[in-house]
């Protein structure tokens, strides 16, 4: 659901919210494949392992432990994958280059971008001990919330009271701290873990039976879509080699018949 031009004659948009984005993909996947055996989803588990040779993968689940096995692994799970650990294990030509970014991230959603800022730009607001990155959505606004580790005052990943979280947004931000200032806001705030980013640099994206995608790849440490962005540009990238594939084998089976 894009910012189009009928919403308050701003400009169009193709900013969306991760979350939101995965569940739209999610429901096309099962709407397409959701019958025959095609697709199978689980949640809340956890892969331990993977054997890139192999093809296999460890994951714990809420039924318990159990191993799986695939022609081929795609390994999206982010800056820290195991898939990735698992490649390097099995290639020794294959290396990764991972490095932390300074700072801590958080997301708030807003209802709408906070005035005096204006409506259809991305705006920063520098503030102490936290700033923030304002970007227009659809109906409202998204801002991130950043900060250095080591700052003068209170740490704000150790804030757990959702008002206190509230006060020292709105403080910190006092060009917009209007809009920050609700309890709504910082029980958003205090409810969520701290992100921290990180640089991934691969230098190859596949290893046996084990391919990377998105972060796991390549994290340029980015927080405004460049990770989003570059993961779907892997998935097709991938899925035209697998249809090459696909048609090459195809072919041979003709020949041969």
């Amino acid at each position: 659901d894009l910012r189009t031009p009928d919403d308050s004659n701003s400009e169009p948009s193709v900013l969306i919210y991760q979350s939101e984005l995965c569940a739209a993909l999610l429901a096309e996947l099962e709407r397409r494949h959701g019958v025959g055996g095609r697709l199978s989803t689980t949640f809340e588990a956890r892969v331990t392992e993977c054997d890139a040779v192999r093809g296999t993968v460890a994951v714990d689940a809420a039924g318990g432990a159990m191993s799986l096995s695939a022609d081929c692994i795609a390994g999206c799970d982010g800056v820290n994958s195991i898939v990735r650990a698992g490649m390097e294990r099995a290639a020794s030509a294959f290396s990764a280059e991972m490095k932390d970014l300074p700072g801590n991230l958080k997301v708030v959603r807003l209802d709408a971008v906070p005035p005096p800022l204006a409506p259809d730009a991305v705006s920063v607001v520098p503030g102490s001990p936290v700033s923030a990155f304002i970007e227009p959505t659809k109906g409202g606004a998204c801002a991130l919330i950043s900060w250095r580790d080591g700052g003068s005052g209170v740490d704000p990943a150790e804030v757990s009271d959702p008002d206190e979280a509230a006060r020292l947004l709105a403080s910190s931000l006092s060009l917009i701290g209007e809009s920050f200032n609700t309890t709504e806001i910082g029980a958003q705030f205090v409810d969520q873990r701290p992100a921290r980013a990180a640089t991934v640099k691969c230098n190859s994206y596949h290893a046996g039976k084990a391919v990377l995608l998105g972060d796991a790849a390549h994290s340029t440490g980015g927080a405004s879509g460049q990770g989003c962005n570059s993961a779907l540009g892997d998935a097709a990238a991938l899925a035209t080699l697998l249809e090459r594939e696909a048609e090459a084998a195809a072919g041979a089976t003709e020949a041969a018949t």
